[in-house]
């Protein structure tokens, strides 16, 4: 059962993570802030207490990494524009 809510986890990351992929050669800054926010943001919120009861927080935190992978690529594009333009 854990095998397969990481596998769903890496699942919520990959269209992200695809996106990023496309600028790896430029910078890898926006696949690695991509991965890193696909399993921050389930675990802040693990950890901050917001973890809810079985069955429910599979969703939650599909929807967590699904989100926070977004935001890291995001926030990876953002910075990897500052620094080529430095």
């Amino acid at each position: 059962m854990l095998l397969a809510v990481m596998f769903s986890l890496f699942l919520a990351g990959f269209p992200a993570g695809w996106m990023a992929g496309g600028r790896f050669e430029e910078t890898p800054l926006p696949m690695w802030l991509s991965m890193a926010g696909g399993w921050v943001a389930p675990v802040a919120a693990w950890f901050a207490g917001l973890e809810p009861a079985w069955p429910s927080c599979w969703p939650a935190a599909f929807a967590l990494a699904f989100a926070g992978s977004w935001a890291g690529l995001g926030l990876g594009l953002l910075l990897g524009r500052r620094r080529r333009e430095q």
